[in-house]
């Protein structure tokens, strides 16, 4: 989005802006409609401007040209053939012609594996926050949940106070992403945790604005994961310590993996995780044997005897 329709949206707001922008193109009545459906469905998502950008050019493959043609990553170049690629459909089922992609404008990539942290690296992840900083103290609240439950970053990020049961030492994730609600637990160092934070840090921080949330920002709001991430890699020093970028999510990747490692079912691990199928989980075995392979080769007497 150029910095003119950025300053357009700043000053009329994302519905205003949305709706300057579709009757300056002026639809159709019934496509319009469709776009208020549309809209209602995933507000404020990034990909409406990008369907108003591409509605604006007049010919979604000229646009795809153009957004190629800026050298973007994959994931950016992804994200918008995936917006269109939605709002056609979304088009197509409503019986409206809609113009076809001349080609595959990008693929999807294989699904890259997070290199999970070994128990030595996840203590020391848990050692960064300042525990004399209100912000601290919640980010080690959300490392020990994090790594209790294997909840993913969206779902962490969706918990209310009524998910949190720590007198059972349980959590109830409610806004999952394949709409299956789970029960996880909490080690006793998460609820150590988990406990300070709501009696010493969310209170001063709550506002009206805070809905019932669990994990807050210093102004009320509803904390965003992505947030962290950033403070991860730039004030932890993540990269420098681990010789690579951590997200919220390698601890996910980490339980899974330490899990299968002192002997848990597999089928108890994807009740965990909340893998609809085996195969997900199935991924962390395969990581365990190739680190058993690299055992036996390093140690083994006879791994390269002919």
């Amino acid at each position: 989005m150029s910095r003119q329709r950025l300053r357009e949206v700043q000053r009329l707001g994302y519905r205003a802006y949305c709706s300057q922008e579709l009757e300056a193109l002026a639809l159709s009545p019934q496509l319009w409609a469709l776009f208020e459906t549309f809209w209602e469905r995933s507000p404020k998502r990034a990909w409406v401007y990008q369907v108003l950008d591409a509605l604006g050019v007049g010919d979604v493959n000229l646009y795809l040209q153009q957004e190629r043609a800026r050298g973007l990553s994959f994931a950016s170049l992804f994200q918008r053939q995936k917006a269109l690629e939605f709002w056609l459909g979304f088009v197509a089922r409503a019986g409206l012609p809609v113009p076809q992609l001349d080609e595959v404008f990008v693929r999807r990539q294989q699904k890259i594996f997070r290199r999970p942290l070994s128990y030595p690296e996840v203590q020391q992840l848990m050692k960064l926050p300042d525990l004399g900083e209100p912000g601290g103290l919640r980010n080690r609240a959300i490392f020990e949940v994090a790594y209790s439950t294997g909840l993913r970053p969206g779902e962490m990020r969706q918990l209310d106070l009524t998910d949190v049961d720590l007198g059972d030492g349980v959590i109830t994730a409610r806004h999952t992403k394949n709409k299956i609600q789970r029960c996880v637990p909490l080690t006793q160092s998460a609820q150590h945790f988990l406990h300070r934070y709501l009696s010493e840090v969310r209170p001063d921080w709550q506002r009206s604005r805070s809905q019932g949330a669990l994990w807050l920002g210093h102004r009320g709001r509803r904390f965003n994961m992505n947030a962290l991430t950033v403070l991860m890699n730039s004030d932890y020093a993540c990269p420098q310590l681990f010789g690579r970028r951590i997200g919220l999510y390698h601890l996910r990747h980490s339980l899974a993996t330490h899990l299968l490692e002192g002997g848990a079912d597999l089928r108890l691990v994807q009740e965990w995780l909340g893998h609809v199928q085996l195969s997900s989980t199935q991924h962390y075995l395969h990581v365990q044997t190739q680190r058993l392979r690299q055992v036996m080769l390093q140690c083994h007497p006879r791994a390269l005897a002919q």
